[in-house]
C-alpha cells in the first residue's frame, strides 16, 4: 500500500528542492494550502488527476512521487480502469493500495466490473455496491471463517443482516454486531432461540417492535423463570393487559401485571373473577 507518510515527505522535499512555499505549489496545482499541508504531513494524498501535473512541476515520474511502479494506477490515470480490467485480475493488494487517490466514479466503475472476491476488505468500495451485492459477499466472508465488519452492514439491507446474523448464530459466532442493523423478525428470532436454551436475551428486545416483543413476551410467560418487568419498557399497557388476560385464563398468577395494564383489561379480569 502507498505509505502517506512517505509520499508527503517525497513531496516536501521535491518542494523544497524547487524552491517553493506551500502556498505557491497550492496556487499552481489550483488546491488549498491546506490540501497542500495535508499532504505533506501524510494525512491524504493528492487526487489521482492531480498526480500527472505534480510529477510535471517537478520534472519527475509519478512512480518517484508515489515511491513504486503500478500498471493498475497508471491505467486509472488515464482513465483506462475498464480496459485494464478486462485484459488483467486486479488484486486486492493492488487495488487497496490505489483506493486513497482513486476518485468516486473510478471507485463506483471498479465496484460495478471488479471480481467481487477481489473487492473483500475495501470497506471504501462497499457504497458503490448494490446491497445485494454487498450481501452476498458478507455471506462468502462469513462462509470462510472471516468477520464481517461494520462496513458491510451499513450498506446492506435489515432483512439481509439478519439471514447474515442467522447464519452466524447457527455456527456457534457471536452475533451482538449485527443486532441494530438487523430487522424486527430476525431479532426475535434469535431471541426466542437464545430463550429456547435458557440463556438471557433481555438484550434483543430494545431492537425489536412492539408487536415483536409481545410475541416474545407470549412465549416467555409460559416458563419457569418469567419476569414481566423485563418486557414492560417494550410493551403497551394494552399488550400487558393482552397476556395479563391469557396468563389468568391459563389460571396463572396475574399480580405482577398489574401495576403494568391498562384499565380494560384489568376490567375484563375482575368480571372473570367475579
Amino acid at each position: 500500500m502507498f505509505e502517506m507518510q512517505k509520499v508527503g515527505i517525497k513531496i516536501a522535499k521535491l518542494r523544497k528542492s524547487h524552491n517553493m512555499t506551500q502556498t505557491e505549489l497550492a496556487d499552481k496545482m489550483g488546491v488549498s494550502f491546506q490540501a497542500v499541508s495535508n499532504w505533506e504531513r501524510g494525512n491524504s494524498m493528492p487526487d489521482i488527476s492531480k498526480l500527472p501535473e505534480l510529477a510535471e512541476t517537478f520534472n519527475v515520474s509519478i512512480d518517484e512521487i508515489l515511491g513504486e511502479n503500478s500498471d493498475f494506477v497508471d491505467a486509472a490515470i488515464n482513465n483506462e480502469i475498464g480496459s485494464y480490467l478486462k485484459k488483467n485480475k486486479l488484486s486486492g493488494e493492488e487495488l487497496e493500495n490505489a483506493v486513497p487517490i482513486l476518485k468516486p466514479v473510478q471507485l463506483k466503475e471498479i465496484a460495478e466490473n471488479a471480481d467481487k472476491a477481489t473487492l473483500t476488505g475495501i470497506p471504501e468500495l462497499l457504497g458503490y455496491m448494490s446491497a445485494n451485492d454487498v450481501y452476498e459477499l458478507a455471506m462468502e466472508m462469513a462462509g470462510q471463517g472471516k468477520s464481517v465488519g461494520v462496513s458491510f452492514l451499513e450498506h446492506m439491507s435489515s432483512a439481509d443482516v439478519s439471514r447474515l446474523a442467522i447464519y452466524e448464530y447457527k455456527n456457534n459466532k457471536h452475533v451482538d454486531i449485527y443486532l441494530e442493523y438487523m430487522d424486527s423478525a430476525g431479532v426475535k428470532e434469535l431471541a426466542l432461540w437464545e430463550m429456547t436454551k435458557g440463556k438471557p436475551f433481555n438484550g434483543y428486545l430494545k431492537y425489536m417492535s412492539s408487536s415483536d416483543v409481545f410475541e416474545v413476551a407470549v412465549e416467555a410467560a409460559g416458563r419457569e423463570k418469567f419476569d414481566i418487568s423485563v418486557f414492560a419498557e417494550k410493551m403497551s399497557s394494552q399488550d400487558m393487559g393482552k397476556l395479563a388476560i391469557m396468563e389468568y385464563r391459563k389460571g396463572r398468577p396475574v399480580i405482577d401485571f398489574l401495576e403494568y395494564i391498562d384499565s380494560d383489561s384489568l376490567k375484563t379480569i375482575m368480571r372473570d373473577i367475579i
